[in-house]
């Protein structure tokens, strides 16, 4: 068996409480392989303003990819 979690929603869908570090850090620990963010498009009624769509495009900064968020 393949240890897969393909439906979890990020504190950005307005109902979850966990961000995706806090997934990335779980998922470690439990030997998950593979996981999927399926947090709400912006036609929903709970979903994150549109700029939180805007600054995915433009968040982390190029180059900055993969590491600590506080270092940004």
């Amino acid at each position: 068996m393949y240890p897969v979690d393909l439906h979890m929603h990020t504190v950005a869908s307005t109902h979850a409480y966990s961000t995706l570090h806090d997934y990335i850090a779980e998922a470690k620990r439990k030997g998950i392989k593979l996981f999927a963010i399926t947090d709400h498009g912006p036609d929903m009624a709970d979903a994150p303003h549109y700029w939180h769509f805007v600054n995915m495009r433009i968040w982390p900064p190029p180059g900055r990819r993969g590491g600590d968020p506080a270092r940004y």
